[in-house]
């Protein structure tokens, strides 16, 4: 049934903005194969973006799921951790005297500034990042841009210094840059699904504990603690304006009104269900989000 299907979350369309490390690492490729097998009627549109315009297009309503590396996130989103991606590639000019060179330390760099973007990561992450290159022995000079992670990688290709790349978007460089393995960098940044708070469709927590199975698989998992359903509770972290007190929440209908009617006059959910014409499965989802 279409109607039973799309309540159970196994059918309908998901657009999944992908930053390029995950395309590269693979994940939205994984998640459509697998989906579709189990859920044939389930669609996964993948749209590559660039972070963190990848959470922008979700709080735009131009996306449905983002997957990239953790920024800050706009209100009204929620983000929880798939898994930790290796900072331990550099790009540099193309046709830099040591774009020749397979490795490099950070000391050996100094010769070009090291150029990083504002928008490019949220700021603990950026912090974070600073730290490990501090740690690891970094002199370059610093430039630091404004926009995002494609700023610094034009001006890595326009010869204006070098940045650093995770080891998957190493797989597919930017133009005009090559890569080389930094030697004695300890750094990460965390990659996220990302998800509007209010989009209560039933398909959406499919294809995130979909995700969340396929990243479990990596040896670099930040996948929370299974449940004894199998799988992470959708709970993540909250970004999203304070409703003033006294106010109704906006994503208040009406027919969360009325389900909560019919299941108070009426002995039991399965009738109200039936009194509503939907499944009790799909009413007692709707009465969860109510809740």
């Amino acid at each position: 049934d279409p109607a039973e299907a799309t309540a159970g979350g196994g059918r309908g369309r998901v657009v999944m903005a992908a930053t390029r490390a995950p395309v590269a690492r693979g994940l939205p490729v994984e998640v459509q194969d697998s989906l579709r097998r189990d859920y044939p009627e389930l669609t996964v549109v993948v749209q590559d973006f660039e972070q963190p315009t990848a959470s922008e297009a979700v709080a735009a309503g131009k996306a449905d799921i983002a997957v990239c590396s953790e920024s800050a996130l706009l209100p009204g989103l929620v983000a929880e951790p798939l898994w930790a991606e290796l900072l331990d590639r550099a790009i540099v000019p193309a046709n830099h005297p040591l774009a020749a060179r397979g490795t490099i330390s950070l000391v050996e760099l100094d010769t070009l500034p090291f150029v990083y973007a504002r928008g490019s990561a949220a700021e603990h992450a950026g912090e974070r990042v600073a730290k490990a290159l501090r740690a690891g022995g970094l002199r370059s000079p610093i430039i630091v841009l404004d926009g995002d992670v494609r700023t610094a990688h034009v001006a890595v290709a326009t010869q204006r210094g070098w940045t650093l790349i995770t080891r998957s978007r190493a797989n597919a460089p930017p133009q005009g840059t090559a890569v080389l393995a930094v030697t004695g960098l300890t750094a990460t940044v965390e990659m996220i699904a990302v998800w509007r708070r209010d989009d209560r469709r039933a398909l959406i927590p499919t294809v995130i504990r979909r995700m969340r199975e396929v990243a479990l698989s990596y040896p670099d998992s930040r996948v929370r603690a299974l449940t004894g359903t199998g799988h992470p509770p959708l709970r993540a972290r909250t970004f999203r304006v304070p409703r003033p007190p006294g106010s109704v929440p906006s994503d208040l209908q009406l027919r969360h009104l009325r389900e909560l009617l019919s299941v108070t006059t009426t002995p039991s959910i399965s009738r109200a269900a039936r009194r509503l014409g939907m499944s009790q499965p799909a009413l007692s989802r709707q009465l969860r989000a109510l809740e």
